[in-house]
């Protein structure tokens, strides 16, 4: 640093001396006053008296040398310190402002810089508050957007110095709205990863498809920065994302950007392992290895519901962490990730072997894909869309076909009932179409006969079948199948044929239960669902009271242990009360045929109907939920 010394240096000049290591001046004696000085300047000797000294920061001293007797001074032989190296630099308070903020600059050069220089790179530049290019810490506005360079240059007694810093400042302007995505051909149900690639950081973002037929995924929307989204139907998709930011807001729109298949690619690689076999059914394709293979042109049956299906995949060359995957379709949406679907998962275990499996009863009829992969190594069977290192994927056609719903029942009726079996006195005079509808029952099926399939036919009767999880829950919205049957003298009820088995081609989720309705006595529901023996639902009313919902309120103790179906309910409402007695019976009685009023089935409509089973039974109502 810059100092003055007192007149008398002596002390000074010898401290500094000492510090260091210097041999020059010597210090001497004269009269009283300060020591003298022998001093050697520029090749001369001067000896004289020091007035001042100056220490510059070079560790070199500077002092004036006096001579008394001429009260001359040499200071014109004596060099000044050499001013300290200048070091530019700057900040600045704002890196990455918008278009026209001020930024403002601030010299950080050290060792006294005297004058200052600023350059910007591009030049659209605006010096505001009063400051220019000269001005130690100058105020910026940008005037366009990017990347902009800053330059410093520095000024002192020393010279001067520059500081550059490359694309300092980066000036944001308006977004500009772009986006990618990780799969442009998807299956249906597949998920897509958007990835925002908007300029100048913007803060919202909303993304549209059309069609709108998408669903956001893993917690995305449509205001996600980089949503997941998967696909719901075939076709092509425009995409279509608007971003906004501080500075305005831009839209970009990719027409018929995805194109979705019904079914996602898949495909392996390589020769080592390949699907050499596959067995279902009616299919058994043998094969080399293609990568990818459809043979969606060979088929099998599937019933709805079936159980215990074997499918057999052979591998072309095993290794033992070969994995195994093989899924099925079975809502028929276009994907395999579906619960439920990936029938077969196999891993680290050769990629091949016999396997089960069932139909979920609730698959849709109609034909489906079942995809076989059969790929090296790993945690898990792989993935059904995608390629994989190792392997082979091949796909299949299923025929999902309706599974039928066989029952066989017994039931008898109160009216006819002639305590071993039930009498067929109206054989001759049975109608040849089904007689149900009318009201109450307003059916709409077509069943009719060229002629009654037997004499042991008692009547028509009318059968529901409902799917439920319990009885009080199988309600008339749970029937799955109905149809009108004829009922034999034994109780067993036959179809149109004759034959003792019913047959609904429908499926079941829950559990069955089973309605009978007739003309003129009380509907009975199954208080048991039952379950099926060979395929067949076998169910009998009569043999016990808790056969039917209600127990003894459901139907009656008509035999030594029989149960049978109330009679009297000859207007078929459900409940024998006085209107099938002042109406129907009324109207009828005294005449003969296939009447209401007629409810012990002789054929004829006459007091015994009314006092023996009209009376008896008044004010019993069915159990049958509807």
């Amino acid at each position: 640093m810059w100092g003055l010394s007192p007149s008398d240096n002596n002390t000074q000049i010898n401290n500094f001396k000492a510090a260091h290591g210097q041999t020059f001046p010597s210090a001497g004696t004269q009269g009283g006053g300060p020591a003298a000085k022998n001093v050697v300047i520029a090749g001369q000797n001067f000896y004289g008296y020091p007035t001042y000294s100056v220490i510059c920061p070079d560790r070199t001293i500077h002092f004036d040398v006096c001579w008394p007797p001429t009260l001359s001074c040499f200071n014109n032989y004596i060099g000044q310190c050499t001013p300290p190296a200048l070091i530019a630099d700057f900040t600045a308070d704002n890196l990455s402002p918008g278009i026209g903020e001020t930024v403002n600059f601030t010299d950080l050069s050290t060792n006294s810089p005297y004058a200052w220089s600023w350059t910007f790179t591009p030049s659209s530049v605006t010096y505001v508050g009063g400051t220019s290019s000269t001005s130690q810490n100058p105020q910026v506005q940008f005037n366009s957007d990017g990347n902009y360079t800053v330059k410093l240059t520095a000024t002192n007694a020393a010279g001067n110095d520059s500081e550059t810093k490359t694309n300092y400042i980066f000036v944001n302007g308006p977004t500009v709205a772009d986006f990618t995505a990780d799969n442009l051909t998807p299956g249906i149900g597949q998920t897509v990863t958007f990835s925002d690639q908007s300029t100048y950081n913007p803060t919202s973002w909303l993304w549209s498809f059309t069609p709108s037929t998408v669903t956001f995924v893993e917690g995305t929307s449509a205001s996600s920065q980089n949503p997941k989204v998967q696909f719901n139907g075939t076709g092509n998709y425009t995409v279509e994302l608007t971003a906004t930011n501080a500075y305005g807001t831009d839209t970009e729109t990719k027409s018929n950007y995805i194109n979705v298949s019904l079914y996602c690619n898949a495909i392996g690689a390589f020769n080592f392992m390949y699907i050499s076999n596959v067995q279902l059914g009616s299919i058994d394709n043998s094969s080399g290895q293609s990568y990818y293979a459809d043979y969606t042109y060979l088929s099998t049956d599937l019933e709805q519901g079936q159980t215990g299906v074997e499918i057999t995949v052979e591998n072309g060359h095993v290794y033992g962490n070969d994995d195994l995957g093989v899924w099925v379709d079975w809502n028929q949406n276009g994907s395999f990730y579906d619960a439920g679907e990936n029938i077969v998962c196999d891993v680290n275990n050769g990629g091949q072997g016999i396997f089960l499996f069932d139909v979920p009863a609730d698959a849709i009829e109609g034909t489906t894909v079942m995809r076989v992969r059969i790929k090296y190594n790993g945690s898990d069977c792989g993935d059904p869309c995608g390629s994989a290192t190792y392997g082979e994927v091949e796909d299949y056609s299923i025929n999902i076909v309706a599974s039928d719903i066989k029952i066989d029942v017994t039931v008898f009726l109160e009216g006819p009932f002639n305590g071993f079996n039930m009498n067929t006195s109206l054989n001759n005079t049975l109608p040849l179409t089904q007689p149900f509808n009318t009201s109450p029952w307003y059916y709409t099926g077509t069943e009719t006969v060229a002629s009654i399939p037997g004499t042991d036919i008692v009547d028509w009767v009318l059968v529901d079948i409902r799917d439920a999880l319990s009885v009080d829950q199988a309600n008339a919205a749970t029937r799955i199948g109905r149809q009108a049957a004829f009922i034999r003298n034994d109780g067993r009820i036959v179809d149109l044929e004759g034959n003792p088995i019913l047959t609904y081609t429908t499926s079941l989720s829950d559990n069955l239960y089973i309605s009978i309705y007739q003309r003129n006595h009380i509907p009975v529901i199954s208080g048991i669902s039952p379950t099926p023996s060979d395929g067949v639902y076998l169910y009998n009313f009569s043999t016990g009271e808790g056969q039917a919902f209600g127990n003894a309120d459901g139907h009656k103790l008509i035999g030594q242990n029989v149960w049978g179906m109330f009679s009297g309910n000859s207007n078929g409402d459900n409940i024998v009360d006085d209107s099938d007695k002042n109406i129907n019976w009324l109207n009828e009685v005294g005449l003969s045929g296939y009447l209401s009023s007629d409810v012990n089935m002789d054929g004829q409509s006459n007091n015994q109907d009314k006092n023996e089973s009209w009376l008896p039974n008044r004010g019993k109502g069915s159990y049958v939920p509807d």
